[in-house]
This record gives structure tokens, sequence and C-alpha cells, in this order.
């Protein structure tokens, strides 16, 4: 529709405003998330808006002016498009001008884990009370996974040397406090 026909005629390229205009030029940047999308669309207001968000974590309790110089300036410096008009080619032209990498596939960031499948509560108490645990051939007869014996990490140790032990996990990050968001008013 009439977003299309808007990304073919204007251009999406942002440009400083004057500071008195400031306020003017967020509530433009803001206007261009709300309008029907386009393909590059989704792109572009995701990232703005991370980037207003992490402008109000950067000036916690600062002036709404100094909150909105700040978004502004990380908006002109990754990603200044508006994000109503945006055709791909502008898109990657921009991201490339504003120094993204392009990358062919995404690094893997976490090394597998190893999970052992323990037996059946039934078997552990049956096993307390006397009996045998039961062996991995009748486990996986009854539709559980068999046991691993050792995990992949644990296998190269020589009997003599000390079993490796696995990494253990970070945990999660912490959740941002909450604030408004400059690019939300």
């Amino acid at each position: 529709g009439k977003t299309a026909v808007r990304a073919v005629l204007s251009s999406a390229t942002l440009h400083p405003p004057v500071v008195a205009q400031l306020g003017r030029a967020m509530q433009d940047i803001r206007a261009s998330w709300v309008q029907e999308p386009i393909c590059t669309s989704i792109i572009v207001a995701f990232w703005q808006r991370y980037l207003c968000e992490l402008a109000v974590q950067e000036t916690r309790g600062a002036e709404d002016a100094v909150v909105q110089a700040r978004a502004m300036q990380l908006i002109l410096s990754w990603m200044p498009l508006k994000a109503d008009r945006g055709l791909p080619g502008e898109l990657v032209g921009a991201m490339q001008n504003c120094g993204w990498a392009m990358v062919s596939q995404i690094p893997r960031v976490f090394r597998p884990t190893v999970f052992q499948t323990l037996a059946p509560a039934a078997a552990i108490v049956g096993a307390a009370a006397g009996g045998a645990l039961p062996s991995a051939r009748s486990l996986s007869s009854r539709g559980t996974p068999p046991r691993q014996e050792s995990p992949s990490w644990a296998a190269s140790a020589s009997p003599s040397s000390s079993p490796v032990e696995p990494p253990t996990p970070s945990p999660p990050p912490a959740p941002l406090a909450a604030a408004p968001l400059c690019c939300t008013t």
C-alpha cells in the first residue's frame, strides 16, 4: 500500500536534526515504526528501539532532552533509516556504512551439553530394597533410553588421571531495571 509507494518515492536516510528540532525528529522516527510494515521495517524498528533503550540505560536519571539526544546519536550512528521506507538495498548499504559486518553463518556460541538419562524411580527404589538395578537393555525395551556410562567430555581421561569436570554454566544475565523508554512516548 502506501508504505511501499513511500519506499519507492522517498529516501529512507536520516540526517542529523538541528538541536531545536530533536524532539520532532524523534517523533518522526517513532511514527515510522508504526506505519504499515515493508520487508525491512521490522529490522530497522527493532534496532532503533533497542538503541533507544540503550540510551535510557546509559543516561539513567538524566533529563529527557539528554536521553533523546543520546538516542538520536545512537540511531544516526548505527541505523540511520526511516523504518517505513527503507528498501533492502538501502538497508544493506546503510548497515555497511555504519560498520555492521555481514556474516554467512551465525557463530556457535554454546557448546553442546551431554545429559545422562537416569533410571526410573521404581528401579532405584527396588535396588535400595536389595534388588539390582535393571540393565540398560531392559530399560530401553520399556521405552526409556539406555543410560550413558560416561559422558563424551570425560571419555578421553586416562584411568590414572583425575576425571575432567564439565564446564559450569554461567547464570543468565540479570534483567534490565524497568525504566521509561525514551522512544515510546
